[in-house]
């Protein structure tokens, strides 16, 4: 892209008397971000030269397992995205994160994560030729293993309630 983006992160963890640690976090960045185009239907949807407006902001909590834990990120912004008339590509709003709950276990074997995960987006696919809308609602089951700290294995089954075809919009 080769613009510049401007960030910002602050996080706090607090570990109470029961050694019970909780992060909290907040964090944000802006800049301008150019899209890729491409032909839709024999027009190229029309974009500023010096790119659309890029920025989000969001707040982050995450109780660390032990043995039960809880993450959660939600973010809200403004981003590019391909308008209905597929012919111009502005700022428009969105919002997005997810929810995790994990389990500790410890064996001999290693340690094993247990999770599942809800993940929901509503905004634009800004790096996708065009930027289009896109909707995402999903849940995620799994597991991580970790038989020693330096290797992580993880499966996941993915269900997805509902995300946009986007193949339509993107000129491919």
């Amino acid at each position: 892209n080769g613009e510049v983006h401007f960030v910002a992160r602050a996080s706090y963890p607090f570990e109470f008397a029961n050694r019970q640690v909780v992060e909290l976090g907040v964090q944000g960045y802006t800049g301008d971000f150019v899209v890729g185009t491409s032909a839709l239907g024999g027009t190229t949807p029309t974009v500023a030269a010096e790119g659309v407006r890029d920025e989000r902001g969001g707040v982050t909590f995450v109780l660390y397992p032990q043995p039960f834990g809880l993450e959660a990120e939600w973010n809200w912004g403004r981003g590019p995205q391909l308008q209905d008339d597929l012919l111009t590509i502005e700022e428009e709003n969105l919002q997005g994160g997810y929810v995790q709950a994990n389990w500790l276990l410890k064996s001999d074997s290693g340690v094993w994560f247990p999770f599942g995960r809800w993940n929901y987006f509503d905004g634009a696919r800004k790096f996708a030729r065009n930027a289009p809308g896109d909707q995402v609602n999903e849940i995620d089951f799994g597991i991580e293993y970790c038989p020693v700290p330096e290797v992580e294995l993880t499966v996941t089954y993915t269900h997805t309630f509902w995300r946009t075809d986007t193949t339509d919009t993107t000129g491919t």
